[in-house]
Formats: C-alpha cells, sequence, structure tokens
C-alpha cells in the first residue's frame, strides 16, 4: 500500500479498513500497528486467524481446532490505533469506499483493504458441491474430520460396508491442500485407526489422489513432483492422474474416462476462486473470479481500494517500472530519493548511478595535499553541512514523494510537484550532493589555506608535555 493513500498532509488519521484476518490482512494491519498516520479497523466473519497450512492435520486429528487458530482482537491488543471486530461483510462500495456488515451495520473507510480470501472452485463439476468436502477453512477441516471418525466407526460396526466404500477416500485435486490431506488420511487410515479399531486390522484402507494434470504439485520444480510421488507411494496413495472427476455421487466418484470408484467421502482440494463478496463488489475481477490489481495492489480505478492474498489477481510486475512508493533498507535511502528526486525515469537512474559512482572517485576529487580536515577548518564546514544533507536525502526516500513536508501546508506547484512535497526536499537536497564533491572539494583542494601541519605525527604530542607518557622526554634539546 502506498504511504502517499494514507493520511498525506492530514491531521486525523486515514481509516483504514481491512476485511479478511488472514495471513494478507493480518499482515497488512500489522503493517500499519503503530502508523500515527492511520486508524486500522481489522474485520473477520470468526474474528479469529485461521493457519490454514496446517488444516489438514486438524481435518486428521494431529491437532485441534485451538492450536490453529488465534484471537484477532489478541493479536492486536498491543497497538492502541488497531481494532478487530468480528463481523461478516456482505456489501462494499468502492467509490465511498464502504461496507456494510451482515447485521446492517454501515463502516466507512478513507483506505479500503480486501483479503477476504478464496472459497472452493468445483468448475461446475456435477454434484461436486453438493458431496463433496473441501479443505478451506477450519470448519472445512472439522467436517473432514467428523466424517473420517464416522466411516471408521460404521465401518467397525458393519464391515460389509467396506465394499460399499466406506474406507475408500477420494481426494480431488494434486496441488498441495490435495497432496497434504492425501498423504495424512493415508497416515491416519493404515497407521493410527487399527489401533482404535483392532477389529479393522485386516481392512485395507485405499487412499486414491484424482487430478487432471500429469503429475503432482504442477506448477513446482520436476524433483519435487518425483519426490511428492516417492512420498505418496510410501504412504499408500494411489495416484489417479491425467483424468478429470466427471461426477461427484454420495456413494461414488465417476471419472472422465467413465470409472467409478465407490466411496462416501470425496474431499475436494481441485481449485479455488475469489469470495462471493468480489462479485458482489463492482471492482474489476479477472481469473478465478479476483479482483484486478496493478503493481501496488490497488485496483484499477478505485486509487483508495486495494487488493491483497487469495481475493487479488496479480499482475506480473514490469521490471523496467518502480511502484510508486517502496522503502529500501535505510543504507540506500539517498540514494532512492535522488532517484526519484528526477522528473525523467532515466535520468533518475543515471543521476543515482553517478551518486554511487562518485564515491569511488572522491580520492581524485580531493585536490588539496592535506587530507586531515582538522587543519582545513572551511572544507570541514562544507563537509558537516553534507552529512546533514545526507540525512535530510534519507528522510526524503523514507517517504512517499508527493508527501508534504509540513504537514497540512499546501505550497506552489512546479514541475507537477508541490513545492512543500518531499521530492522538491530531496531534489534540493540532490544537488547539493554533487555540489559537494564535484564543485566544492575540488575547488577547496586549490583554493583553501590549510592550517599550520606538524612535521611529524609525533610533534603534537610531543608539544604538550602533560599529554607524554610518565618517563617521556618533553624536550630533546634539555636531555644532558
Amino acid at each position: 500500500m502506498g504511504e502517499a493513500s494514507i493520511s498525506a498532509g492530514r491531521h486525523v488519521p486515514a481509516h483504514v479498513v481491512v476485511v479478511g484476518g488472514g495471513f494478507a490482512g493480518v499482515a497488512c494491519a500489522k503493517r500499519l500497528a503503530g502508523e500515527p498516520r492511520a486508524r486500522v479497523t481489522v474485520l473477520d466473519r470468526t474474528g479469529q486467524h485461521q493457519f490454514q497450512p496446517l488444516l489438514y492435520q486438524v481435518a486428521t486429528a494431529e491437532l485441534t481446532a485451538d492450536d490453529i487458530q488465534f484471537d484477532l482482537a489478541e493479536m492486536f491488543a498491543r497497538h492502541d490505533n488497531v481494532e478487530a471486530r468480528a463481523g461478516e461483510v456482505v456489501e462494499l462500495d468502492p467509490t465511498t469506499p464502504s461496507v456494510t456488515l451482515a447485521d446492517g451495520s454501515t463502516l466507512d473507510a478513507d483506505v479500503l483493504v480486501l483479503a477476504a480470501g478464496a472459497t472452493p472452485n468445483f468448475f461446475r463439476t456435477p454434484g461436486a458441491e453438493q458431496h463433496s468436502l473441501p479443505l478451506y477453512s477450519l470448519a472445512d477441516a472439522e467436517r473432514i474430520r467428523a466424517r473420517l471418525l464416522e466411516l471408521f466407526r460404521e465401518a467397525a460396526a458393519k464391515p460389509e460396508l467396506i465394499d460399499e466404500g466406506a474406507l475408500t477416500f477420494v481426494v480431488v485435486g494434486g496441488g498441495p491442500t490435495g497432496v497434504e490431506i492425501a498423504g495424512a488420511v493415508a497416515e491416519l487410515a493404515h497407521d493410527v485407526m487399527p489401533h482404535v479399531h483392532p477389529e479393522l486390522s485386516s481392512a485395507r484402507p485405499t487412499v486414491i489422489l484424482v487430478d487432471i494434470g500429469p503429475t503432482v504439485l504442477g506448477p513446482f520444480a520436476t524433483e519435487t513432483h518425483e519426490y511428492a510421488a516417492r512420498q505418496l507411494h510410501r504412504r499408500g496413495v494411489e495416484l489417479r492422474l491425467g483424468t478429470a472427476v466427471k461426477e461427484v455421487a454420495p456413494d461414488r466418484v465417476v471419472l472422465g474416462d467413465g470409472t467409478s470408484i465407490l466411496t462416501r467421502l470425496t474431499i475436494w482440494g481441485g481449485g479455488e476462486q475469489a469470495v462471493p463478496l468480489a462479485a458482489r463488489s463492482g471492482l474489476p475481477q479477472g481469473r478465478g473470479g479476483r479482483i484486478e490489481v496493478d503493481a501496488d495492489l490497488s485496483v484499477p480505478g478505485f486509487p483508495a481500494v486495494y487488493a491483497l492474498g487469495d481475493v487479488a489477481n496479480y499482475v506480473p510486475a514490469n521490471p523496467l517500472q518502480t511502484p510508486q512508493h517502496i522503502v529500501p533498507e535505510w543504507y540506500l535511502l539517498p540514494f532512492y530519493a535522488i532517484l526519484r528526486a528526477v522528473p525523467n525515469k532515466l535520468m533518475g537512474v543515471i543521476a543515482m548511478g553517478g551518486a554511487i559512482a562518485t564515491l569511488f572517485v572522491l580520492p581524485w576529487l580531493d585536490t588539496s595535499k592535506v587530507r586531515s580536515m582538522r587543519y582545513r577548518p572551511t572544507i570541514r564546514l562544507w563537509f558537516f553541512i553534507f552529512i546533514l544533507d545526507c540525512v535530510i536525502l534519507g528522510i526524503c526516500g523514507a517517504h512517499a514523494p508527493d508527501d508534504l513536508v509540513i504537514p497540512g501546508v499546501s505550497g506552489l506547484q512546479l514541475l507537477d510537484a508541490d513545492l512543500n512535497s518531499y521530492v522538491w526536499l530531496s531534489r534540493i537536497a540532490a544537488l547539493y550532493y554533487f555540489v559537494y564533491f564535484w564543485v566544492i572539494t575540488p575547488l577547496m583542494g586549490l583554493t583553501e589555506t590549510p592550517l599550520p601541519v606538524p612535521e611529524s605525527i609525533s610533534a603534537p604530542v610531543l608539544s604538550h608535555p602533560a599529554s607524554a607518557p610518565t618517563g617521556a622526554v618533553a624536550s630533546p634539546e634539555k636531555r644532558g
């Protein structure tokens, strides 16, 4: 989020409303925590942050729900400018911007951040939404766990159900979600449940992973495909790759090749799409119903609205285009300020490169035979001004170019920038940077008259008897 969007030139902190308490929403709120220019409200339907990478462990009874959920209010209790609320956003107005909650209340915002996450994408597969269990939330994980344990109890009570697919589990999707849950279900079925239900020790539970792609973990490296497949085989998971799911029924899954698999539990990890709120937002949408965003995650045409995480449709960044505002490491801030001080991008890059290269040619720019500034009071004064100049450049580099140096005071516009903005301050500071090295330093070397320089390095010490070490001779002429 560009800092220019947060209370630029304001006395009242901007109200930032973050919709969603997942990874993206929490990261945004943490970034703004303690920011005096922002007042943040985090809205989440449950009021809990869920650590989604471990949902599969909750689904297979390795962890409890409390192990992977964290109260958002407690998470931000130390930050006075962040408020976390439990509430479901049902509508939003990107032009105001504002959001409407399920209880009918409306919350206005200066900046709206959408991080509401994703929901399962069943790709219009007949019966999939009605008869399969997805794994995208803690509630999903608890439903899968309950169903798994229920099926083992039923099979223990009625072994004939095994032939009807009671202990055959189908996982749809070969991505990270599908691979993780398939391996975990296989471990539960083969290593744990025979001890819980000894009467099922001779049964052979079956876990089948189905994916339309030729490999599991398709977007990853080839080595990862092979390693994941080996680990799944080792755990007894059967892979059905290169085939689609044609239909999901209560008692079976029908594949694209016509094969039917008898099962009482189909776990869906076959893809995701943006939450329905995105479709009702009136914002531009892309693949999977995700909201289109620019390189800085703002929504095109809505400068006060941002989309993060799974709800956003990211466009690959242009490597030749710098985002509106980034904050590099502190030691690079002066050079970053010089880069943005020049209106022309190419000339800005040249100026920044020149500022760095200048440091390497400094020994040739200083033409004075006296190197120590102790004996050069004039250049020492210019040097102290240069140190202050570098501090100013660092401050400019840490602020958005359009931020006002004196909040609330707008000056004249010159070269498409306010004279009271940090971009103009950085231009003045950048000018002094180059003048100091290329004009003042060589000119002072030619014109400045240094103070008398001692004949040797020991002379200043020997000239002050009080500073000489015990037993040292202060005046050679008086040795007798």
